[in-house]
Protein backbone atom coordinates (compact mmCIF):
# COMPACT_ATOMS: atom_id res chain seq x y z
CA UNK A 1 0.00 0.00 0.00
CA UNK A 2 1.75 3.68 -0.58
CA UNK A 3 -0.10 6.60 1.03
CA UNK A 4 -0.05 10.09 -0.63
CA UNK A 5 0.79 13.23 1.59
CA UNK A 6 -1.90 15.66 1.36
CA UNK A 7 -0.77 18.24 4.04
CA UNK A 8 1.86 20.69 4.59
CA UNK A 9 2.12 19.90 7.72
CA UNK A 10 3.87 16.34 7.97
CA UNK A 11 7.64 15.54 7.33
CA UNK A 12 7.46 14.74 3.56
CA UNK A 13 6.85 17.42 1.64
CA UNK A 14 2.89 17.95 0.28
CA UNK A 15 2.26 15.47 -2.33
CA UNK A 16 4.94 13.14 -1.38
CA UNK A 17 4.24 8.77 -2.34
CA UNK A 18 5.30 7.25 0.90
CA UNK A 19 5.11 3.41 1.05
CA UNK A 20 4.35 1.35 4.26
CA UNK A 21 7.84 1.05 5.20
CA UNK A 22 8.15 4.11 4.83
CA UNK A 23 5.58 4.80 7.49
CA UNK A 24 6.61 2.07 10.27
CA UNK A 25 6.04 3.24 13.38
CA UNK A 26 3.53 5.95 12.27
CA UNK A 27 -0.55 5.55 13.47
CA UNK A 28 -1.00 5.16 9.54
CA UNK A 29 -5.10 5.04 10.36
CA UNK A 30 -5.00 8.57 12.03
CA UNK A 31 -2.81 10.44 9.67
CA UNK A 32 -5.23 9.34 7.04
CA UNK A 33 -8.57 10.02 9.53
CA UNK A 34 -6.66 13.74 10.07
CA UNK A 35 -6.08 14.32 6.51
CA UNK A 36 -2.64 14.27 6.35
CA UNK A 37 -2.40 11.32 4.29
CA UNK A 38 -4.46 9.34 1.46
CA UNK A 39 -4.45 5.73 0.24
CA UNK A 40 -3.14 5.81 -3.24
CA UNK A 41 -4.57 3.19 -5.21
CA UNK A 42 -2.70 0.27 -7.12
CA UNK A 43 -2.84 0.74 -10.49
CA UNK A 44 -4.27 -2.36 -12.61
CA UNK A 45 -1.01 -2.98 -14.17
CA UNK A 46 1.03 -3.74 -10.77
CA UNK A 47 -1.99 -5.33 -8.89
CA UNK A 48 -0.87 -8.80 -9.05
CA UNK A 49 -3.16 -12.17 -10.51
CA UNK A 50 -3.81 -14.85 -8.49
CA UNK A 51 -1.68 -17.56 -10.33
CA UNK A 52 -3.61 -21.06 -10.43
CA UNK A 53 -1.61 -24.41 -8.63
CA UNK A 54 -1.55 -27.47 -11.15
Amino acid sequence: MKYRVLSANFAQKKGALLTEEQLLGCNVRALVAAGHLAEEPESPAKKKEPQPHG
